[in-house]
């Protein structure tokens, strides 16, 4: 069964969630997950903008999948849908998963995240699979190579960002350190479920500090907005919204951390 997005559009612009608008859909989220769908060659609005084109410019003939489970956002295929149901919000303490998610966050800036989904495979057999002494050994003879490979994002600066990243990364194994534990300090007290994305910020106070800490050691492309979207992704916070199917089950993953 299958949804119009030109119903779908109709609807977020008054701010609906729950079950009777797939969950409460903001425009950042939206756009993020749809954006190839939402406009025509435009960058990405990215997490957190509170601004969507009008809905006229949305494409009705796309469809998203109705398969009776209220989710965070709409998913048009399986790939999507595992992405929300299997892995957003999940805990994640692999520093190369970690390393991965920072660098692919950074790749994400002035695209939409469905681009990067897309592309992720490309990516891990691009970059080592974001093993970070594997990465961080890349020199200017792979940018080169990288910058001719279709399966990325072909960007001088956020690929010489993912090396970087995966040096600062490296050094902070040789001084005995560990990512994942720079990340997981950054934990937030716990905090009610957001009931609609109205009700999730951009941005917080420990995304900031985490920001800081990570450009401290030499992690580019990481502002507090970018590594906020990092700390959604593996479960540092929990913001599956209230009616999410799968927030109670993300929930106790944590709560076992």
């Amino acid at each position: 069964m299958t949804v119009s997005l030109g119903l779908l559009a109709r609807l977020v612009p008054v701010g609906l969630s729950g079950a009777d608008a797939g969950c409460g859909l903001s425009p950042g989220l939206l756009d993020r997950f749809l954006g190839p769908l939402l406009r025509r060659g435009r960058p990405s609005l990215g997490v957190g903008h509170r601004s969507l084109r009008r809905p006229s410019q949305l494409c009705d003939a796309a469809t998203v999948i109705d398969d009776g489970h209220v989710r965070c956002w709409p998913v048009r295929d399986d790939i999507e849908r595992a992405y929300h149901d299997q892995e957003w919000g999940r805990p994640v303490r692999d520093d190369a998963r970690l390393l991965e998610k920072i660098c692919l966050e950074g790749f994400q800036s002035g695209l939409s995240w469905d681009t990067i989904l897309r592309k992720r495979p490309g990516f891990r057999a691009a970059f080592g699979g974001f093993d970070p002494e594997v990465l961080a050994r890349y020199g200017d003879a792979d940018v080169e190579r990288l910058l001719a490979d279709a399966r990325i994002v072909r960007n001088r600066r956020k690929i010489e960002a993912a090396i970087a990243n995966a040096r600062a990364t490296a050094d902070m194994h040789a001084a005995g350190e560990a990512l994942a534990d720079l990340v997981w300090a950054h934990r937030p007290s716990n905090r009610p479920a957001p009931r609609s994305w109205a009700e999730v910020a951009p941005s917080t106070s420990e995304s900031a500090e985490l920001a800081r800490e990570l450009k401290r050691r030499g992690f580019r492309f990481v502002g507090p907005t970018t590594v906020y979207a990092m700390m959604q992704a593996v479960g540092v916070v929990n913001d599956h919204l209230a009616a999410c199917f799968v927030r109670d089950e993300v929930e106790a993953l944590r709560v076992a951390e």
